[in-house]
């Protein structure tokens, strides 16, 4: 169950191929606000069945855990799909229609599994109309920690990114460590088939660095260009593969600082596009701004860097700093702190005789911690013992 359009999502696609891979039989339910309903195929994973939803519906998934407005409304229509598939178990990606599901599954005494894709109510702190005015007036998010701690509790097992994701759940709530799943983000197995050879630059350029992703002002995009404005170390590229509501503070900055000829903005790109910027990439670059969300998470761009065994300069959200010191396969520097990157960027310069052995280590974590036989092998593990369970009982 996934309470957007689908696809693209890079995790519900490689949990869905994973499950697939190991026998089991799926089937998506999507909330979609597009034109077209019912039942369509997409002809490389599973069966989807389209629940359309208003443009006013989905809008009031914002108040979804202070009123139950968005919940009504949809939970009929998404009862009728479970009740055509007669899955054994519901799994439900985040907590935004989780509750949905926990009414159907007490109605229907199917079990569910909750996919935290990220600790929503922390990251809803960012968001623009939450800061506003009537947000705050209208969002309770100790409603919606107090939601996600029942979603958890009822659920037959939760899944998150990291172990430290976990760790925080159990210290907040209490659960129980043997509650959780760990299923971190990576790339796919479509997305891996298109590799592309690393290619050698003759640009002039010293360093070349790539993000890929979401811009949003909490990515730390602004800190990597203020950073490079300050550095003495002029010879940096920067491509951005990715987009936001926060692209025009971006864009303005660019400009100011007369950036152009080495920032490249290149919005949302297909994936032939993502691989040749892999290819060509010196450095991949996460500058998360710290939360809890951000402390807990690995983002996918992670696992897209390793891949070409790029050296990765990570800000220090505890999460992804601790995978980078792990493996010695690249930097790190104080979140939110323009000094400590300035000063990385200027001593990349003085340690480029390091580059191959973090390259190697790079590719060495990709390995260790993002091959899909990695991954997925809690994941398929539980759903094999869940569903033997379920057999047995009955």
């Amino acid at each position: 169950m996934l309470d957007k359009n689908f696809p693209p999502d890079p995790r519900v696609e490689g949990e869905i191929q994973a499950l697939k891979n190991h026998g089991f039989k799926v089937d998506l339910i999507t909330l979609s606000r597009d034109i077209e309903i019912g039942f369509f195929h997409s002809k490389y994973l599973c069966p989807v069945q389209k629940v359309r939803v208003s443009r006013i519906t989905y809008k009031l998934s914002a108040l979804a855990y202070t009123i139950p407005l968005y919940h009504l409304l949809v939970t009929r229509e998404i009862y009728r799909c479970v009740k055509r598939t007669n899955p054994k178990i519901i799994h439900v990606h985040d907590i935004r229609v989780a509750r949905s599901v926990k009414w159907i599954s007490k109605i229907s005494d199917i079990p569910y599994v909750l996919d935290l894709h990220e600790n929503r109510p922390e990251i809803m702190k960012e968001y623009a109309f939450v800061k506003s005015k009537i947000g705050r007036l209208l969002i309770s998010l100790k409603n919606w920690r107090k939601n996600e701690k029942t979603l958890i509790q009822a659920a037959l097992r939760t899944i998150v990114v990291t172990s430290t994701a976990a760790e925080y759940y159990v210290k907040r709530d209490n659960s129980k460590p043997e509650s959780f799943c760990i299923t971190t983000n990576t790339t796919s197995e479509d997305f891996n088939n298109a590799f592309i050879k690393p290619v050698s630059q003759n640009e002039p350029y010293e360093i070349r660095l790539l993000y890929i992703g979401d811009t949003s002002e909490r990515r730390g995009i602004l800190d990597v260009l203020k950073a490079m404005d300050a550095a003495h170390n002029k010879r940096i590229r920067f491509d951005i593969l990715g987009s936001s509501s926060f692209d025009d503070s971006i864009h303005e900055y660019i400009k100011q600082k007369r950036l152009q000829e080495r920032v490249k903005m290149h919005g949302w790109v297909g994936q032939r596009e993502i691989h040749e910027a892999l290819s060509k990439a010196d450095f991949g670059i996460s500058p998360l701004i710290r939360n809890e969300h951000h402390d807990t998470t690995i983002a996918n761009k992670l696992s897209q860097y390793s891949l070409y065994s790029l050296p990765i300069i990570v800000s220090d959200c505890i999460a992804q700093k601790s995978m980078i010191e792990k493996y010695n396969c690249g930097y790190n520097y104080k979140a939110g702190n323009i000094s400590s990157l300035v000063s990385l960027l200027e001593s990349i310069r003085m340690t480029l005789k390091d580059i191959p052995k973090l390259k190697s280590n790079s590719r060495r974590m990709y390995d260790k911690e993002f091959t899909n036989s990695v991954v997925y092998s809690d994941l398929v593990a539980f759903y094999s013992e869940a569903l033997e369970n379920i057999r047995t009982a009955s």
